[in-house]
């Protein structure tokens, strides 16, 4: 997951011809001992206007979180937001 192209890098790929190859490396390349592991199952990140993803790639395609999920992938299951991290109070 760290490797998967996206924005710039995706672009580039995909002018240069190579998307199609390198997501096949990508898929080739998987491993299923690293998903326990995952930084993605347990962190949540905000942008700068507070508003919650489930992960700093999300964050990147500005993909906000919609909550839910933590009972199939084993994670914590984390409240589902409402607005941003800024309407939460102390």
């Amino acid at each position: 997951i760290t490797n998967m192209p996206i924005k710039r890098y995706a672009d580039h790929l995909h002018k240069a011809g190579e998307l199609q190859a390198y997501m096949q490396l990508l898929v080739d390349s998987f491993n299923v001992s690293t998903v326990d592991h995952l930084m993605c199952r347990t962190l949540v990140s905000v942008g700068h206007d507070g508003q919650m993803y489930d992960c700093d790639f999300n964050m990147a395609l500005d993909m906000a979180s919609r909550g839910g999920g933590g009972e199939a992938s084993g994670a914590p299951q984390l409240p589902r937001p409402s607005g941003t991290i800024l309407d939460i109070s102390s």
